[in-house]
């Protein structure tokens, strides 16, 4: 599913992560203004582009022409995130390559949120109350599955604990503590 929430698709659910990744990636759009009475401006949405040309290049296009305009500045974005918006930092794995390989290193963030993703996903499932009657109906391998159940359990409540405790919204700024920070990055 779609994380950014002023997505129209946003509960269009992917089977694949390649096409998670390209309707992620095409919310990577700017909308540059490259007019000769000014240097080139970027504007992160296509409202705010609208703006800029209605206020700044006023009576030099008509009404009608202001959608083509807003399509002509479209343009492909680099990356649609920095840091991941489910849990609100950069992964210090990707940190620490960044050092190494530089901004290619965000490139590995897409996997991180997926992951987060797929958690999402499995505890939102809903519990099966007759686990435990199989366990208990004479498998052959019922202490097996009875514990494997129980620990299964366990893990998955901390991690609904975890993910409670994450916030969920885009247009909070990340938070670091200053150590966390490597210096290269300051």
């Amino acid at each position: 599913m779609c994380v950014f929430p002023e997505c129209r698709g946003s509960l269009e659910y992917f089977v694949k992560f390649e096409e998670w990744l390209a309707h992620t990636n095409s919310h990577a759009v700017e909308w540059h203004c490259d007019a000769a009475t000014h240097s080139p401006v970027v504007f992160r949405t296509k409202q705010d582009f609208k703006h800029h040309l209605k206020t700044i290049h006023a009576g030099t296009f008509t009404d009608s022409q202001l959608p083509v305009l807003a399509d002509l500045g479209a343009r492909q974005g680099s990356r649609p995130f920095t840091t991941c918006p489910l849990c609100n930092c950069l992964p210090e794995n990707i940190e620490a390559e960044m050092e190494n390989i530089g901004d290619k290193a965000l490139d590995l963030l897409p996997k991180h949120i997926a992951g987060h993703l797929k958690i999402l996903a499995f505890i939102s499932l809903p519990w099966r109350d007759d686990v435990d009657d199989y366990a208990q109906s004479g498998s052959k391998k019922s202490s097996d599955f009875s514990h494997h159940t129980s620990m299964g359990r366990k893990d998955i409540e901390q991690e609904r604990t975890d993910m409670l405790s994450l916030s969920l919204s885009f247009d909070e700024t990340p938070t670091r503590r200053a150590d966390d920070v490597s210096p290269k990055l300051q």
